[in-house]
Parts: C-alpha cells; sequence; structure tokens
C-alpha cells in the first residue's frame, strides 16, 4: 500500500511543479481563459502530494491519525494562503477553495485506497 501513497504523493508533486512553471506560463502567454485552473492547480496538488508522501512514513495507519494528518496539512497551506492577505503576496480565493478540495481528495482517495486494499487481502 505504501507503494501507491509514493506514487501518488510523487506524481502529484511533479505535477504541481509543472503545472506552476510550464502550464501557467503556457497559459498566460497564451492568453488562454482557462477559468483559474493555471493559478489554483499547484494549491491543490500541493496539499494531495504533500498528504500521499506523508503517509508512507506513518506506520500504523489508524483512521485518526490519517484524517488528522491531512487536517494539518490542509490547515498549514490554508494558513500559507490567507498569510498572502498581510503579506506583498497575490492573494485568491480560488486557491483556498482549491486547497480544501486537495485535502477533501487526499481523503476520499485514501479511503478508496484503503477499501480496494483491505478486499485484496481477504
Amino acid at each position: 500500500m505504501n507503494n501507491k501513497f509514493i506514487t501518488i504523493g510523487l506524481l502529484s508533486s511533479l505535477l504541481g511543479i509543472l503545472a506552476k512553471s510550464a502550464y501557467r506560463e503556457f497559459i498566460y502567454v497564451n492568453n488562454f481563459v482557462d477559468f483559474g485552473i493555471a493559478d489554483s492547480l499547484p494549491s491543490f496538488l500541493f496539499v494531495v502530494g504533500t498528504t500521499f508522501i506523508g503517509l508512507t512514513f506513518i506506520e500504523n495507519k489508524k483512521e485518526k491519525k490519517v484524517v488528522g494528518m491531512i487536517s494539518f496539512i490542509t490547515v498549514g497551506a490554508l494558513l500559507y494562503e490567507l498569510e498572502q492577505i498581510f503579506t506583498p503576496m497575490s492573494f485568491d480565493i480560488k486557491d483556498v477553495v482549491a486547497t480544501i478540495l486537495g485535502g477533501l481528495v487526499s481523503l476520499f482517495l485514501y479511503k478508496y485506497i484503503l477499501k480496494k486494499y483491505q478486499a485484496k487481502t481477504l
């Protein structure tokens, strides 16, 4: 199961880097309207990637621990987004929504993988 977690985590992180650099630049240079995806996708993928990389390091994956870790990562990312209100950085409410969605998707994806894994071992 850890192989799945690290694969999802690394893939999400890589996609987040590509979304922030190549995809965002492509959208801006070509003046495409992607409804803010280029701006918010990295926030979403950061939470998913960090969560699943973190899951590989938890020995005893009890639901309470996993939910706590996902919540901690999501709240940390939200604090980073909210901190941008008070700094010269650019605050965007879509990043807040993307961060929350990243946390929810991480939780549902974890539960889905756990259910499939448990079904295979029975």
